[in-house]
């Protein structure tokens, strides 16, 4: 996690009030940025991602298709784009911003204050992707109402934040 460059803070109103690791981050409860992205297929499936085993939160959970912090002086969308890249090995999609919303919770132990964005992407189910092994295990598409199933059966299985994030898009599970 300390090796994870510096990140932008920023104020209530999501305006830049400095720069902090990311162990400050997490142990001062500063407000940070993230991007999301939902990989969609056209019959209406989502794409989920198993996180890896030595991420800072959610380690082997199932995931929203890719995500990850806004680097310092990166817009969101630049974010998204990169995020796409380095788990999924997907370097074109067309991107849709589809919620921007704070979060305040405690996960994993950490306080997370972040304002995050959402990206809908849609691309075929016979996409080839590139995993990013350390961050990313697996993937897998699931029929809402199998995931919504699988969730209220095994929510340990689950990001904390899936059902908020997803609940952002009108999505229940």
């Amino acid at each position: 996690m300390s090796q994870y460059p510096p990140l932008e803070v920023f104020d209530e109103n999501d305006e830049v009030v400095g720069q902090a690791s990311l162990d400050d981050i997490f142990r001062q409860a500063l407000i940070h940025r993230i991007s999301m992205i939902l990989v969609r297929e056209p019959g209406g499936k989502i794409l989920l991602q198993r996180r890896g085993p030595n991420v800072a939160t959610n380690p082997d959970k199932w995931d929203i298709s890719a995500a990850g912090y806004v680097d310092a002086s990166e817009s969101y969308s630049d974010s998204a784009i990169r995020e796409l890249h380095e788990e999924l090995g997907i370097d074109k999609a067309d991107l849709t911003e589809a919620a921007y919303y704070f979060s305040d919770r405690i996960l994993d132990g950490k306080h997370l204050r972040r304002f995050i964005k959402i990206y809908v992407t849609t691309l075929p189910i016979d996409t080839e992707f590139s995993l990013e092994p350390e961050e990313v295990t697996e993937v897998r598409w699931f029929d809402i109402d199998e995931l919504a199933e699988r969730f209220r059966q095994h929510p340990e299985e689950f990001n904390d934040d899936l059902a908020v994030s997803l609940g952002k898009l009108n999505i229940k599970i």
